[in-house]
Formats: structure tokens, C-alpha cells, sequence
């Protein structure tokens, strides 16, 4: 399904992942959200569900695809923010992330809550 004129301020969005810490890249998630696209049929709202977003890097890039592709969608970002064991366990990952996804904050749902207990 397509967007609304409501969210046609979001098409044609810049990409501002690049300059998020994080290990997304289009090389990897990016060609395969695009093939994804490419064999979907886009008459119905895509819900998408990210389990570990770390510091949103991942998330802004598949959101700005998807605003670009001016597709109606879904998206639920899950993570429990407290880091892995090889990362900082006194770092603020929920507040970071928040900051990191100012410009689509308002087109995702971020859950604060482990993948399991969220299932």
C-alpha cells in the first residue's frame, strides 16, 4: 500500500545512517530489504519486526528505504538496549537510539524489552 498524503513529508528521504555507530550496511541489509521489495506485493501495510537494533543504525536504513519505496508499513523496533557482553553494560543504548532516530521516530514503534518476553 502506498503512502498517504500525510506521509509524503518523509519521501525522498536522505539516508543519515552513515552516520550512526552500528553494523548495518547496504551491502548487506540494504540489498536485501531491496530484493525483498522487489517480490512483494505492495497492495497491503508491511509489518516488520527488528529484534536487536542496537543503536538504530539497521533501523534507519530499512525505514528510509521503505519511506522512499512510499510504502505503508509497520515497523517494530525490539531491543532490550542493555548491550552484549562485549559492549559497554554502562552505556545509554535506549537514550542513543532515541537520538539517533530523531528524524523517523515518529514512524516506528521502539520496544524496550527482550525479544522473548516481546513474542
Amino acid at each position: 500500500m502506498r503512502m498517504d498524503s500525510d506521509q509524503q513529508e518523509f519521501k525522498n528521504m536522505e539516508h543519515f545512517y552513515y552516520d550512526l555507530d552500528g553494523y548495518s550496511s547496504e551491502t548487506e541489509q540494504g540489498e536485501l530489504l531491496k530484493t525483498i521489495l522487489e517480490n512483494l506485493v505492495k497492495d497491503g501495510e508491511l509489518k516488520i519486526a527488528e529484534i536487536g537494533v542496537y543503536k538504530g543504525r539497521g533501523t534507519a536504513m530499512w525505514n528510509v528505504m521503505l519511506m522512499n519505496e512510499e510504502l505503508t508499513y509497520d515497523y517494530h523496533a525490539i531491543d532490550h538496549f542493555l548491550g552484549s557482553s562485549e559492549h559497554d553494560r554502562d552505556f545509554d543504548y535506549y537514550g542513543t537510539t532515541l537520538d539517533n532516530l530523531k528524524p523517523i521516530v515518529d514512524k516506528i514503534k521502539i520496544i524496550k524489552n527482550d525479544s522473548i518476553s516481546e513474542s
